[in-house]
């Protein structure tokens, strides 16, 4: 969006969850690996991992809802990671914005 030439960036807010997923790497199909997703928007998902991935690395992330049987499927790029601790941190910017029905399971 611009405004008498000055570019205006929009962010969605983020909602602190505390979600269980799997995920695997494009380039690492056969190795499905856990994660938790703690937080998320509908264009973005923070998530703590047990080993750091290259920024850039397309992820697909099967993640946990609550009281249901079937998995939330994404797709994104982790888009940023850094080291806490023993794990590793990182956002995800999802290839496709969540729909409200899919956003509201997950928030």
């Amino acid at each position: 969006m611009k405004n008498n030439g000055i570019r205006i960036k929009r962010r969605s807010g983020r909602f602190v969850t505390k979600l269980k997923a799997h995920y695997f790497l494009s380039e690492k199909k056969g190795e499905l690996r856990e994660c938790a997703i703690f937080n998320i928007s509908p264009i973005g998902i923070g998530a703590e991992f047990h080993e750091k991935h290259e920024i850039g690395s397309r992820i697909h992330l099967m993640i946990g809802v609550p009281g249901e049987t079937q998995h939330v499927i994404v797709k994104g790029s982790i888009k940023w990671i850094r080291q806490k601790g023993n794990r590793f941190i990182g956002g995800i910017e999802l290839a496709e914005m969540l729909d409200d029905v899919t956003f509201s399971k997950l928030s």
